[in-house]
């Protein structure tokens, strides 16, 4: 195996038994794809609806569009614009299959007025989940800007709509019924703009607008007793009050990301993230490192394997002057926001410009004077952040992206057992003059973990045997050393193996076969994971040699296990070095990984041993194709966050 001077990695945390099965290695980036109805009508523009999806359907509630704005829809692969003549706020209920690639309408929604209790009013801004073959909606503003507090479900199976608690009838501030003053604490008040997540048995609802204040209080439903309550526990160390932020569901913590907040007298935009234990109901929150988007608010995130995806949305101007990406090239990553000063009513096609045709890559005009950095513009890019690393990154996408908006609605659907896409709906332009009622795909986002290799039962069993003389019947000599191991399990796991026994190789019948190139102690890693699923990864430097072993044995979801490994291990002084052994070893995702955090630190990188190392070595290759990367990018580069 060839060996490298090797720069060392900085420790992550240790590998956890996650018994995944990662999919094989490709250099295809997430695609934007356009989503076109078969035959059916595609739901009319709006904003401030809601998503939520379950097994192969996106289900969309809810939102409104203004009077005399444009309405932008999306029908038979044409765009046409349609005046507003009057306000409207929505309470249909819709359904989009993404394997018939249709919609259909589930219910067509009412008059409340008539129907009080058959069917929940009109509303923008509220919350949509799923549990156990339902949909629950919660909260949000009606057609009068009256803050609601009625929670409603509806039956998937039957297809209808019923009332749960609150009060569908009085607003303003509508309260649940009358109850006893000491549990007055346990009851919700009206809100919008707060966010939703289910888990196991619980809706958890934090923070939005009541219609007076900004909210930080965390209430949670159980659908099993059909009662609100109030974790004490949550009121301390509560984030800042605050709405239009967004939560996600990670390993039994809700992390909720930035939002327009309330601290101190004084109302801005902020990006931070904080987590709530969900065991313990605690929370912590998490350092904010300069690559992540600035004064976050209206944004949309999904999770998708181990990784939070942000979608729209506004930021703040990192730089005073920012301008649309415009090459051609191959390698292009544009980052960056639409200026707050750019005309509002300009129709801007946001684009990834390599991967447009020669008739797409005309651009309108941009004003490029200074930008206010204390105002936020429309973020066009996606943003992914590490949760076990802590770290923030552009994704390099293909395709043509999504218009710059807000006030839209995301979900991620998983397609297979290593990939999902992201689906997102509708929303605004940043002046709400402009409505959307496109439904765009990002295809192929990674999606690696939670896939099992084999059964925890059979884990457990074939554990036992590992380097066990009992019914060993083949032994491997490394470095000496010798590693009993059962050909039968080993035909059955590996492939790389399975060719072995199988071919007229001496190996084949031998007892003792040496293994060279590889030390002890990572042959016995990689003889764990073939006998247990799993294997314990204490430091970067090991992910680093494993990742080489998988690669010469071809053990796929070895490889991917390592790559995460050691994706929390890379530095500025490292970086070159590690993107040259997964260019090397095949291991695309961890070189595109380190590609884009090469590009986003391009200044501290460039001066590390490792890269002056790769560019001596391989300069018109791998070299080439970082360069590439950051010339044709607009870099997102961080500055000292002021707060204003």
């Amino acid at each position: 195996m060839q060996r490298h001077s090797e720069p060392t990695l900085r420790n992550g945390n240790d590998a956890d038994c996650s018994n995944r099965n990662p999919p094989p290695p490709t250099d295809a980036r997430p695609e934007w794809v356009v989503k076109e109805s078969i035959d059916d009508p595609i739901p009319c523009a709006r904003a401030g609806h809601s998503l939520a999806t379950l097994d192969d359907k996106i289900y969309l509630f809810g939102g409104y569009c203004e009077y005399g704005a444009v309405e932008e829809l999306h029908e038979s692969n044409e765009i046409q614009e349609v005046l507003i003549g009057d306000a409207h706020h929505f309470n249909s209920l819709h359904e989009y299959s993404t394997q018939t690639k249709k919609w259909r309408c589930l219910h067509p929604g009412g008059d409340p007025r008539i129907h009080a209790r058959v069917v929940p009013r009109e509303r923008r801004h509220a919350s949509l989940v799923v549990y156990s073959r339902s949909l629950f909606l919660y909260g949000g503003f009606d057609r009068d800007d009256h803050v609601l507090s009625d929670l409603w479900e509806f039956s998937i199976s039957e297809k209808k709509w019923i009332f749960v608690s609150g009060n569908p009838d009085r607003c303003p501030y509508a309260v649940y019924e009358p109850v006893p003053s000491t549990v007055r604490m346990q009851v919700p008040v009206a809100r919008a703009e707060h966010t939703a997540v289910v888990h196991r048995h619980r809706m958890i609802v934090f923070g939005g607008y009541d219609g007076k204040k900004k909210l930080n209080d965390t209430f949670v439903y159980d659908f099993t007793t059909r009662k609100w309550s109030c974790p004490f526990s949550s009121r301390q160390g509560a984030p800042n009050r605050r709405c239009k932020h967004s939560a996600v569901l990670y390993k039994d913590k809700m992390f909720v990301v930035g939002g327009f907040q309330y601290k101190d007298g004084d109302n801005y935009a902020l990006t931070d993230i904080h987590a709530l234990d969900l065991t313990s109901f605690t929370w912590s929150n998490f350092k904010i490192d300069e690559s992540a988007p600035q004064a976050l608010q209206g944004h949309k995130a999904v999770v998708c394997g181990n990784s939070m995806y942000i979608l729209g949305g506004k930021v703040r101007p990192r730089n005073a002057r920012h301008s649309m990406p415009t090459s051609t090239s191959n390698h292009s990553s544009p980052v960056g926001i639409i200026p707050s000063n750019t005309h509002a009513s300009t129709p801007h096609i946001v684009t990834i410009a390599p991967f447009l045709t020669q008739n797409n890559t005309s651009q309108a005009p941009l004003d490029c004077s200074p930008v206010d950095t204390r105002s936020s513009g429309l973020n066009y890019v996606v943003f992914r952040y590490a949760f076990e690393s802590n770290r923030w990154f552009l994704l390099r996408t293909s395709g043509i992206p999504p218009k710059p908006r807000q006030l839209h609605a995301a979900v991620a659907v998983q397609t297979s057992d290593s990939k999902c896409s992201v689906f997102v709906f509708g929303g605004t332009d940043r002046s709400k003059q402009r409505f959307y009622n496109d439904l765009v795909e990002l295809r192929g986002v990674s999606s690696p973990t939670g896939y099992s290799m084999q059964s925890c039962q059979t884990c457990c069993s074939t554990k036992t045997l590992l380097d066990n003389e009992m019914f060993s019947d083949v032994k491997f000599v490394v470095e000496g050393k010798t590693i009993h191991a059962h050909r039968c399990i080993l035909y059955a796991r590996s492939e790389y193996f399975r060719s072995m026994f199988e071919s007229s190789m001496r190996e084949t019948s031998a007892t003792d076969i040496p293994i060279p190139d590889v030390s002890y102690d990572v042959f016995l890693g990689v003889m764990e994971y073939l006998y247990s699923g799993d294997v314990r990864i204490t430091n970067g430097q090991m992910a680093l040699e494993l990742l080489k072993a998988a690669d010469m044995f071809r053990m796929e979801g070895l490889k991917s296990k390592c790559a995460e490994k050691v994706e929390q291990g890379v530095t500025a002084q490292n970086a070159a070095f590690i993107c040259q052994v997964a260019d090397t070893h095949n291991t695309s995702n961890l070189k595109n990984f380190c590609i884009t955090y090469i590009v986003q630190s391009f200044k501290e990188v460039i001066k590390s041993e490792s890269f002056q190392n790769l560019m001596r070595q391989d300069p018109g290759g791998l070299g080439r194709e970082i360069l590439e990367a950051f010339s044709d990018s607009t870099p997102y580069v961080g500055i000292k966050r002021a707060r204003t």
